[in-house]
C-alpha cells in the first residue's frame, strides 16, 4: 500500500464526526492531530527527538483551521529534520515576543 494513500484525510465533516462522538482523530501520516481537553478541541503535534516522543501545541479547533494546523506541523516536521527541538524552538519564540512587548 502506498503511504501517501493515508495522508491529509482529516475535513471538516470528519472533524465534527469526531467531535460527536467525543474521539481524538489524527490525519495520518505526519504527527498532527486533533484532542480534547475538556470542552476544548486542541491540535497537537507529536514528533520524536533525541528518542524521546515530544508533543507540541498547534492551537485550537476552530480557531486554528485544518490547513493552517497542516502547514504548522508540516514546519515543526521539517525542523525536527533538521535537529531543531520544535517544543523548545516554539518556548523561545514566546519569549521572545514577550520580553518585545513588556522592555517597549
Amino acid at each position: 500500500m502506498d503511504k501517501t494513500t493515508n495522508k491529509n484525510i482529516l475535513t471538516d465533516e470528519l472533524v465534527a464526526l469526531a467531535k460527536k462522538n467525543q474521539k481524538s482523530i489524527s490525519d495520518g501520516g505526519g504527527g498532527l492531530y486533533l484532542c480534547r481537553n475538556k470542552n476544548q478541541w486542541y491540535w497537537r503535534y507529536s514528533y520524536f527527538f533525541n528518542g524521546r516522543r515530544t508533543t507540541v501545541g498547534l492551537g485550537s479547533y476552530p480557531g486554528r483551521s485544518i490547513q493552517s494546523a497542516r502547514a504548522l506541523a508540516q514546519n515543526c516536521k521539517i525542523a525536527s529534520a533538521n535537529g531543531i527541538d520544535v517544543a523548545i524552538a516554539i518556548k523561545n519564540k514566546k519569549y521572545e515576543l514577550y520580553n518585545s512587548i513588556v522592555d517597549f
